[in-house]
């Protein structure tokens, strides 16, 4: 097959059309006397090249659904909250307290906070 045949023309045009995704993070894994500790850790460039960040260390959700990922399994996670918890994310919480009188603040124009029953 000489250089300008159509299936090198393809195959090159296949491969630089390729885009890596960039790597954002590392994730080290520590095994002393059995027990493993996975740590996550960022991802930068700089003017001598890539450089590896501090590392926070996975909680035990994070590392038992990583292994199962890698294990092609389902992860399963357990969680008991109490009954007050509505609603739980990353970024939020939402949860219900009984009903009774609380004081509240208001701030009428630019004068200073004021306590109403």
């Amino acid at each position: 097959m000489s250089e300008n045949s159509p299936e090198m023309r393809v195959a090159d045009l296949w491969i630089s059309e390729v885009r890596l995704p960039s790597p954002v993070c590392a994730l080290l894994v520590f095994i002393e006397n059995g027990i493993a500790v996975v740590s996550r850790h960022a991802l930068t460039v700089d003017d001598r090249g890539p450089c590896i960040g501090v590392g926070a260390a996975l909680g035990a959700d994070d590392a038992a659904m990583l292994g199962a990922m890698l294990n092609g399994q389902e992860a399963e996670t357990h969680t008991l909250y109490p009954p007050e918890l509505l609603a739980l994310s990353r970024s939020r919480m939402t949860w219900v307290a009984p009903a009774q009188l609380r004081p509240m603040w208001f701030r009428f124009g630019t004068g200073a906070p004021k306590r109403l029953q």
